[in-house]
């Protein structure tokens, strides 16, 4: 089994779940299940079903990965938990920093690429373009609902991180022609409950480099 970081090229993997606090992301997901097609299904351990995530998160998905492409930081901020932020390539970000950050000219450093280990020091808007909303995933044919879709023989450890929440799954197979150098590419949105309200806690871009 190939874990993260490692793919049939070279995966790049880019969400903070790398960091110790939140876990080993070589651990293997308990509910992962490999389709013929050559996908791998990674289920959240939350308290919804498929049907359920899809009634309750549908058109929140829909309207933050608007704002993703966007680059609107005023129309992702309300959808961002009030008290946890949102974890971004391996950065929390609070609402109202959500609110700037894409006129924010600040570089971060939100990862390394795996096998080079270059760092990815980028504006958050220059990150987002480059790494998170790269293809247009409001057209993806594959949606998933309280589950991670991944390319290849491919794991994570995201429902161990996020016990309790829901995730919400953009894929694209790929390898596609206006994206040069990346095979398939999953663009997951993680939301978590409260006070009757679903939260976003996590934005996870899973890419194929090739």
């Amino acid at each position: 089994m190939t874990r993260i970081g490692r793919s049939l090229g070279m995966l790049l993997f880019l969400c903070g779940v790398a960091s110790a606090k939140l876990g080993d992301p070589t651990v293997r997901a308990v509910c992962r299940v490999k389709l013929a097609s050559g996908q791998s299904i990674v289920m959240m351990r939350g308290r919804l079903s498929e049907s359920e995530a899809k009634r309750l998160l549908a058109r929140h998905a829909r309207d933050i990965l608007l704002a993703i492409k966007n680059l609107n930081g005023a129309r992702l901020a309300p959808f961002v938990h009030p008290s946890k932020g949102v974890r971004l390539g391996g950065l929390v970000f609070t609402r109202d920093q959500i609110r700037n950050i894409f006129s924010n000219k600040r570089r971060y450093l939100w990862g390394y690429e795996d096998g080079s280990a270059n760092p990815i020091r980028l504006t958050a808007r220059q990150y987002v373009k480059r790494w998170v909303y790269n293809r247009d995933f409001l057209r993806v044919k594959e949606i998933g609902y309280n589950k991670i879709i991944l390319g290849g023989d491919v794991t994570t450890d995201i429902p161990e991180a996020y016990p309790g929440a829901t995730a919400v799954t953009y894929y694209f197979p790929g390898p596609y022609s206006d994206t040069p150098g990346f095979g398939w590419q999953s663009l997951c949105l993680i939301f978590e409950h409260k006070n009757r309200t679903w939260y976003l806690t996590g934005v996870v871009t899973f890419v194929q480099t090739i």
